[in-house]
């Protein structure tokens, strides 16, 4: 049997990842669990556990591991193109996840909210973070004519039917056949290229794939714990910012007092250490005055900004810069420190659109500034958006 666990794609850097499958058949829950370890070019599956029912089980297993969550069986729903499987039913109580063919055919699996909102929690009591969550088997389908090509294959109990370029219609089918897949002239459980499946399309997503969008509690890539330390990162970036400027003026103060004191031990020896005792006096006064004219000890105005702008950010915007009173060109020696005293640098990633307008619009009804300047705005791989700004104060 051929070992998923060694083949290959062009995907960098050493990450883990869990995937759980949880298969409902109208009496239990049955989890099937691999974990994925991603090496420079190489996705491999180092760890695999099939038919457990004991969900703290599984749990534990996936202990501080980011976690993708699979759902099928009794509660799923599926659907093709525009057929109204939600009837008069109030779509928000649903979460739905689209899988898009390259005829532009839509295939919908969904499932009442409440349906795998407890199984969801049982993971957020946990350290895992909850990646992703899909619906159905159609993800398999970001595989095909990849690993395999095989007309039809059943995973649990829907089948997949393919032509030659892509899924193009499913059925239900019988539970209990372990069915396999041919791949590379071997044979390869179907539940296994499901799980795989999912892992693969984490690490390289696929614009045919619409995921499902969760309840703000259950809000993708969050927990409590990485609140908590966005929330510490902004205050400690603040009284580090704070506590620089006051070490700084202590040590150059106590450096030139020292420098000081050394000459003036020598005063008496000779007249060229009286003229150097001097030269060091006059260059910590002339260094002295270009700080004071600089501004560079006024951190009233600093610390107000830290504060103004690490209380604003929503839970969904991580800073990875904040550069307030930049320096306008390089500082060169013995000239005045001219710092920009009417810009502030903002940098990090938003994993929200909205959020990060919101964002905007709060900081641009501050009576300090004047107007936001984007610098850049870029989606990343991983769904993400990288930003910059430039915030012009009044």
């Amino acid at each position: 049997m051929i070992d998923l666990s060694k083949y290959k794609f062009n995907i960098l850097s050493k990450q883990e990842i869990a995937v759980v499958g949880v298969y409902n058949d109208g009496k239990k829950e049955i989890y099937n669990y691999i974990k994925l370890i991603k090496e420079k070019e190489e996705l491999q599956i180092i760890e695999r556990q099939y038919d457990l029912h004991s969900l703290d089980d599984i749990v534990k297993l996936c202990s501080d591991l980011p976690v993708i969550l699979t759902f099928m069986g009794k509660g799923i729903l599926y659907s093709s193109d525009n057929d109204n499987i939600l009837l008069n039913n109030n779509p928000d109580e649903y979460y739905t996840y689209k899988y898009i063919n390259n005829d532009n055919k839509t295939f919908t699996a969904l499932t009442r909210r409440d349906t795998i909102d407890y199984i969801i929690e049982e993971f957020r009591k946990t350290k895992c973070n909850i990646t992703n969550v899909i619906l159905g088997p159609f993800i398999t389908s970001v595989l095909y004519n990849r690993i395999f090509n095989q007309k039809t294959i059943t995973i649990n109990d829907i089948a997949l039917i393919y032509n030659l370029d892509d899924c193009i219609d499913y059925k239900k089918s019988l539970l209990g056949t372990k069915e396999n897949v041919l791949v590379e002239d071997e044979q390869v459980p179907t539940l296994e290229l499901y799980l795989f499946s999912a892992g693969f399309e984490y690490f390289y997503p696929s614009d045919k794939v619409i995921p499902i969008e969760l309840k703000e509690e259950f809000d993708i890539e969050r927990n409590d714990e990485k609140y908590k330390k966005q929330s510490e990162t902004i205050i400690k970036f603040g009284v580090i910012l704070f506590l620089f400027f006051i070490v700084l003026n202590y040590l150059l103060g106590y450096y030139y007092t020292n420098k000081s004191n050394e000459k003036n031990s020598s005063l008496f020896v000779t007249q060229e250490n009286r003229l150097l005792l001097n030269a060091l006096n006059e260059e910590k006064s002339r260094k002295t005055i270009i700080l004071n004219e600089s501004g560079f000890f006024n951190t009233n105005s600093i610390s107000f900004y830290v504060n103004e702008i690490g209380q604003s950010v929503p839970d969904e915007v991580s800073l990875t810069l904040l550069n307030i009173l930049p320096l306008k060109i390089k500082h060169t020696q013995n000239k005045k420190i001219d710092f920009n005293y009417k810009e502030i640098i903002v940098g990090g990633i938003s994993n929200n659109t909205i959020s990060f307008d919101n964002w905007l619009k709060k900081l641009r009804k501050f009576n300090w500034l004047t107007h936001i300047d984007i610098l850049e705005y870029k989606q990343q791989k991983n769904k993400t958006v990288k930003f910059e700004f430039k915030i012009i104060l009044k």
